[in-house]
């Protein structure tokens, strides 16, 4: 496949460790197949940015490659699929953050795809307790810690 980036590079930019620069890079491409979804890794990403660690672009150029890899992985993720697909979704409208025209919007905005991304983990956690699955089971298989209450 072309313009495919290597799942180490991948999981450096989800983690947040690439440069602007680096992930700037990486938009429009796609990585290698991996189950890529993993909520702390979201949580932590809208946390640096009211922390004032990172700047609306960078959320926006995260959150765009962090939606290409989920669109890619559709059949390697453990998650399910219809909920992974608004996680991406989801993730998509974050990659447009940086457009909006004033700081209090941005932030507003912020709050509220931060919200929807509790909401479907919380899906994700009821699906998969359906399926005999504990809370802690499932985020241990997914290499998660429980922050639904943050």
């Amino acid at each position: 496949m072309k313009n495919l980036i290597s799942k180490e590079t991948a999981w450096k930019a989800i983690k947040g460790e690439l440069t602007i620069d680096e992930i700037d890079d990486l938009q429009g491409k796609y990585p290698e197949p991996d189950d890529y979804y993993n909520y702390d890794l979201i949580h932590l990403q809208i946390k640096r940015y009211f922390d004032g660690e990172i700047d609306p672009k960078y959320l926006a150029y995260w959150a765009n490659v962090y939606s290409w890899a989920i669109i890619g992985s559709y059949k390697y993720s453990k998650v399910k699929t219809k909920i992974l697909f608004e996680i991406q979704d989801c993730l998509d409208g974050l990659s447009f953050i940086d457009s909006e025209p004033n700081k209090k919007d941005t932030k507003a905005s912020v709050i509220q795809f931060k919200s929807r991304f509790k909401e479907l983990q919380e899906e994700l956690v009821a699906y998969y307790q359906k399926k005999g699955y504990t809370t802690k089971q499932f985020l241990r298989k997914k290499g998660m810690r429980t922050r639904l209450n943050s």
